[in-house]
């Protein structure tokens, strides 16, 4: 855990009286509880600020934005999991979200078989196939080795801060990014990641 949170529910504590502390949201009413609370669950307690780009929900996080469109939850948008890492495979030809293969000048190779292929379409459409059942998206740090099923746990992976890539105040604008890149058809880059 990032020591600034530990810091800043310190903070907190040294000016709450110290008899009984009590969090309205979840009765949290002791010292050490609050420690904890305040430092594993600050999701409970944040402002909504990610909203939905087809059907305008508020969310709390990123990663929740990515698990309502890829738990199928979004009314407006024809989006689940299986849609959404299409899309993503489509425009993520840097690999820079995930790891289905590269192009070596010739083809286009997939990075678990190494089957060739002449375009990243028939690459993505194997990908996409039975011949593979894997965890599709990565960090996008380099020196972390993570792989991850879902986008949602990718942006949770983020959102802990736990590989130094971004802070949490970060991660909603590479979701409004990504979500812009799919929504006009760009490819993804560095930059919708601040790189």
């Amino acid at each position: 855990m990032p020591p600034n949170r530990v810091s800043a529910a310190l903070a907190v504590l040294a000016h709450s009286p110290r008899r009984l502390l009590v969090i309205n949201t979840c009765a949290t009413r002791s010292t050490k509880t609050f420690v904890y609370h305040a430092t594993d669950n600050l999701t409970i307690h944040r402002d909504m600020h990610v909203e939905c780009e087809f059907c305008e929900e508020q969310l709390v996080t990123a990663s929740g934005a990515f698990h309502h469109l890829e738990g199928g939850c979004c009314e407006k948008s024809n989006t689940n999991g299986d849609t959404l890492a299409r899309q993503i495979q489509k425009f993520d030809i840097d690999n820079i979200l995930t790891d289905i293969g590269e192009h070596n000048g010739g083809q286009w190779k997939c990075s678990l078989c190494s089957k060739g292929f002449r375009t990243r379409s028939a690459l993505v459409m194997h990908w996409n196939s039975p011949a593979h059942s894997s965890k599709p998206y990565h960090c996008i740090n380099r020196g972390c080795d993570k792989h991850f099923i879902t986008l949602s746990a990718l942006f949770q992976h983020l959102e802990s801060e736990s590989c130094g890539i971004a802070g949490f105040t970060q991660i909603p604008l590479y979701y409004l990014r990504l979500t812009d890149s799919i929504h006009n058809g760009e490819q993804i880059t560095l930059f919708d990641f601040g790189r």
